[in-house]
Parts: structure tokens; sequence; C-alpha cells
């Protein structure tokens, strides 16, 4: 899977996190499915791993019932991810857009900001 892949099931997986239904391991999965990314238990495992120690977003296992759920002091890692996230889509889309034939349309400022990225979704 490409790195927008990972990165786009990684926010799938934190949208449900931190959703009120602390899902187990089967849900997770199949979010995961129903939004179009097959993966297997172990990769599942492996994302979870990677939130935790390459973005510092505390997701715990509680034994007892069985589910996964975020940390609410995890909030400003979580943010920070999201707007990661946000950044990789808008780099995904002015790449995707950037032909001869558009780029007449698209300009830029010498500041990197990355203001108006969320209006990049009507270009599309």
């Amino acid at each position: 899977m490409s790195r927008q892949g990972t990165i786009k099931s990684y926010k799938v997986l934190i949208e449900l996190l931190q959703s009120p239904l602390k899902p187990n391991r089967n849900q997770m999965l199949d979010r995961l499915q129903s939004e179009g990314f097959e993966i297997s238990t172990r990769t599942l495992d492996r994302y979870i791993s990677e939130l935790r120690n390459e973005f510092q977003i505390e997701i715990s296992y509680d034994r007892f019932s069985n589910c996964y759920f975020i940390h609410d002091e995890s909030t400003e890692d979580v943010n920070s991810f999201l707007r990661y996230a946000s950044m990789m889509h808008a780099g995904e889309t002015l790449g995707a857009l950037a032909n001869r034939r558009n780029m007449k349309f698209i300009s830029s400022e010498k500041e990197n900001t990355f203001k108006g990225i969320e209006h990049m979704h009507i270009l599309l």
C-alpha cells in the first residue's frame, strides 16, 4: 500500500478509536474493509504500533472489555496527525492536478503556510 493509503487507513482508525464506541480488533478490521482497505490482523497490529510510536498517539487496550481506545491526553497528538494527513492529501491532490493543462490555474506563494488547503476538494 502507498504511504498515502496507509495515512488514510490511520485516519479511519483514529476516527473509529475516538468515537464513543470502543472497538475491538474485528470491528476495526470491518471498518477498514468497509472503507476499501483489505488488511490482515497482523497489519492492523502494526498500524496501531506505528500510531503509538511514530505519532505518539496513546492507544490502549482494555482486556476486561476487549476494546481499544485513545486517551484524552492524546488530543494534541491526534490533532497534529490529522493536520499531517490533511497536508498529505493536499500534496496528493496537487500531484494529481499537476499537468500542463491545469498548471495555468494553480499558483503558489513563496510562504509555506498552506493557506486554502481546505478548498482543495473543490478542484476535484
